[in-house]
């Protein structure tokens, strides 16, 4: 549902998570707010403003108006800086796109908005990269209407046994099965659903379901930032 006038000329902290050149002297971009999710704007003479540079991972305070699915910022001021490099940049330009791909435009996302600023401030302190990612992908699906509950079975609701085998349906959830090669150990998904990532067996499964998961959202277009990670040891 579009919002009002009235709301959108409120200032909102936000941030940049795709932009593109229009015409001459602007921007056409993506930005993420708290009260107002993802929206579409544009930042006019944005590219000719002296001082003012629309970079990545910067939280701005941003105030806008307009109708439609398309608003005209009209300022926006750098609050907090962040400086990614190397894999870790790979990252935040994931996180980016998962949002773009993912996420409805203008669906309240206070809770992502929130996932999304503790992620980045964590990957400029270059902190451990896979449990970053895995939450983040957990509140984007729940935000999504995609939340997945680790710990129950959803054929019988009972809770996940740590001595049994289970396997992810997609848009389902996980159901009791014998122990094949590909099924999830109990013990694995209780430890994803306790976010305790310390196992290498556990960071396997979780980006294995999580990916699974995140499919529907996603379509089939492979997502461009995880070509980043080709070549080295770390993969989203």
């Amino acid at each position: 549902m579009w919002l009002s006038l009235t709301d959108r000329q409120r200032r909102q902290p936000g941030y940049v998570v795709h932009r593109r050149a229009f015409r001459e002297t602007s921007y056409l971009a993506d930005i993420l707010t708290p009260d107002f999710g993802r929206l579409a704007c544009v930042f006019r003479g944005a590219r000719k403003k002296q001082g003012a540079s629309l970079e990545p991972f910067i939280r701005y305070g941003l105030a806008w108006h307009g109708k439609g699915q398309m608003v005209t910022v009209t300022s926006y001021d750098a609050e907090i800086e962040h400086s990614l490099r190397d894999r870790y940049l790979y990252a935040g330009l994931y996180l980016n796109e998962l949002i773009v791909r993912a996420l409805p435009v203008e669906v309240s996302a206070q809770p992502l908005f929130v996932a999304y600023d503790d992620a980045i401030a964590g990957l400029a302190r270059r902190d451990p990269l896979e449990p970053l990612l895995r939450t983040f992908e957990r509140i984007l699906l729940r935000e999504s209407g995609y939340e997945l509950l680790f710990n129950y079975d959803h054929i019988t609701g009972d809770v996940i046994s740590s001595d049994g085998y289970y396997r992810f349906v997609p848009n389902v959830g996980f159901e009791s099965i014998q122990k094949t090669s590909d099924a999830i150990s109990g013990r694995v998904l209780l430890a994803i659903a306790d976010e305790d990532y310390s196992n290498i067996e556990v960071r396997r499964a979780a980006k294995y379901v999580l990916r699974q998961a995140l499919k529907p959202l996603l379509g089939d277009r492979p997502l461009t930032s995880r070509q980043f990670f080709r070549g080295s040891n770390h993969e989203v």
